[in-house]
């Protein structure tokens, strides 16, 4: 659980970057940069609900089965693009 509970906190930390970034004033900002910058915002949350669904299924995977090898990383480009890289589970052999 500490593993689960330390990737929750660095994405929730990633995703108020984030909304930092998107939510900075522009000067001469045009309704249309608005509206692209609401569709990124809007395209992240919707990425970051269905990730922490996944998350919350495989934590019971990981507490039933166990975790042995779990490689987290995460990547954000100028666009906002969160982006899970690899999760690789495998149960514990005993």
């Amino acid at each position: 659980t500490g593993v689960i509970t330390q990737i929750k906190g660095r994405i929730k930390l990633a995703h108020y970057q984030i909304q930092q970034i998107l939510n900075l004033p522009e000067e001469n900002s045009s309704s249309s940069s608005r509206k692209q910058r609401m569709y990124e915002h809007c395209y992240l949350v919707g990425k970051l609900r269905n990730f922490f669904s996944l998350l919350s299924c495989l934590s019971v995977y990981w507490s039933l089965r166990g975790l042995s090898v779990l490689i987290f990383s995460y990547a954000w480009k100028k666009t906002t693009t969160l982006a899970v890289i690899l999760i690789l589970l495998s149960p514990v052999d005993q």
